[in-house]
């Protein structure tokens, strides 16, 4: 069974990989330490970064272990596109309010001050 991410599960990807960048100091940060890989009965074993480790319990809790693991390498991937950080980015931006004038204000007419 082939398992698809939900938008829901590239909102939670993307906000620990910006949570990551803002910890880390950099979005370039994140790559800075290459990707430890060892054998394990045959089997080729990663010791992913602590920021991936998130998103490894979070996919694993959605959709079990098996399919997480599959999962885990093509989320890298689309991590990796600084292009794709970028978008996210923009969409946080464009949904965000924006605080303009939060205190209040009395106007005081023109004449006032004659």
């Amino acid at each position: 069974m082939d398992v698809e991410l939900t938008p829901k599960d590239l909102d939670y990807i993307w906000q620990v990989v910006h949570h990551a960048v803002d910890s880390l100091g950099g979005y370039h940060q994140l790559f800075a330490s290459p990707l430890e890989v060892s054998e394990s009965s045959d089997r080729v074993v990663f010791n992913w970064p602590v920021w991936m480790r998130a998103i490894k319990a979070y996919m694993t809790s959605q959709y079990g272990e098996k399919a997480a693991e599959k999962l885990l390498l093509p989320i890298l991937s689309e991590v990796y596109n600084p292009q794709k950080y970028q978008e996210y980015l923009d969409r946080k931006d464009a949904l965000e309010p924006k605080v303009v004038n939060t205190y209040p204000r009395r106007v005081i007419p023109f004449n006032k001050f004659k």
